[in-house]
């Protein structure tokens, strides 16, 4: 009696630091998952997104996008004085460069540098249609604009690269940092996963006795004890299938002729039976999982050795085996009303509530698949939802 209180007493010891590391872990990955989430980096990538867009604008713009600009305007506008078909080009040229302009304005490109891009818009509207020699004449008294307008860009595109490359370099560390933290505590729960698994599979009394109190761990516990103790027989905790009954092999009663056609036309397999459904367990809805089966006692097993590996010891596979079977069981029209997230990720995929748990379903009809992700139902609706109840 004192062993099984001393047995519950550290196996509890080990389990609450389990739990805590493997919170710890999941809250790790939530971190990194969720990381442009946090309001100071959203801030920081909006800001980033706006600057590229602020640039792209610039440089397609008449002063941005054309060194010396001064010369090659008023080579333009001396072609433009002879020939009608340049004129057309150029004025489109200068139509596309009042959109960007629109543009600028509206994704918050600075003031001066919109000022000084309108004044050159108007001197070359006005250019376009007044004589040549009145041009050239005025002409180089706006060569100091063109100079001016062009360093104004040119310090604002600087600035604008090096702080992009600054928000960039931030992003990389924040991000190189929660990806440690994650590998970090993924770590400490599989290491003390270990350390549980060690402790069940010390001895013979230490192995039966979890198998009993938490048979979550009963298939790790005596693959890893059968490996530590190989001349142990431990077959007695090992539990058996029922026997199969015995097949009746007593010969039919004879039955009228009409009838015994009748039934073997009933009883032909109907060749266009559906196919099986196919289970695929997984924690990811990125992932495709592990595969199932429909065969109850393996489903079982391949389920609790996925669970046990994910640290995931209080969900029955026993109910998620019932719950999976009644939904393929439904009919197309009864599988298409049940719930769906919606508003969160991964979004289309369908919710089952089962006691303290929750299952998020993403059925394939075509190809007879479904994949699920288990969840604790208050654990779940923090992750998917995004909120507390």
């Amino acid at each position: 009696m004192e062993n099984c209180i001393d047995f519950a007493s550290e196996w509890q010891t080990l389990q609450e630091e389990g739990r805590r590391l493997v919170m710890e872990a999941i809250q790790s990955q939530r971190k990194l998952d969720n990381m442009t989430q946090e309001p100071d980096l959203r801030e920081l990538l909006e800001q980033k997104s706006r600057l590229r867009k602020q640039t792209g604008l610039i440089n397609g713009a008449i002063t941005g996008s054309t060194e010396n600009v001064g010369s090659v305007l008023l080579e333009c506008l001396c072609l433009c004085a002879s020939d009608k078909k340049e004129k057309r080009f150029f004025l489109t040229v200068i139509k596309k460069s009042q959109r960007q302009l629109w543009a600028m304005e509206r994704s918050g490109v600075p003031q001066h540098i919109i000022q000084g891009e309108k004044i050159i818009q108007e001197f070359v509207l006005w250019a376009m249609d007044a004589p040549i020699d009145e041009v050239k004449r005025t002409f180089p008294q706006q060569q100091t604009r063109y100079e001016q307008q062009s360093l104004r860009i040119d310090i604002f595109l600087k600035e604008a690269n090096q702080r992009i490359e600054a928000i960039d370099a931030h992003y990389n560390r924040v991000k190189a940092c929660l990806e440690q933290r994650a590998r970090e505590t993924q770590r400490l729960k599989e290491i003390q996963s270990l350390a549980m698994l060690n402790w069940a599979t010390q001895d013979h009394a230490h192995l039966e006795w979890v198998i009993k109190n938490d048979p979550s761990r009963k298939t790790n516990a005596l693959l890893l004890y059968q490996k530590r103790f190989p001349n142990d027989d431990v077959s007695e905790l090992i539990p058996r299938l029922p026997p199969l009954p015995e097949p009746n092999f007593s010969r039919p009663k004879a039955r009228h002729k009409n009838a015994t056609a009748a039934m073997t036309e009933t009883s032909k397999p109907d060749a266009k039976a559906s196919p099986p459904w196919n289970f695929f367990v997984t924690f990811s809805a990125d992932e495709q999982g592990q595969e199932l089966t429909q065969d109850y006692d393996q489903f079982l097993v391949r389920l609790g050795a996925v669970l046990e590996k994910a640290d995931y010891f209080n969900l029955d596979p026993k109910i998620v085996y019932n719950d999976l079977i009644a939904v393929t069981e439904m009919t197309l029209q009864q599988r298409q009303t049940i719930r769906k997230i919606r508003k969160a990720e991964p979004k289309k995929w369908k919710i089952r509530d089962i006691g303290e748990h929750r299952l998020f379903l993403f059925i394939d009809e075509k190809n007879r698949q479904i994949r699920f992700i288990p969840c604790p139902r208050r654990e779940a609706y923090t992750n998917i939802h995004g909120r507390r109840r």
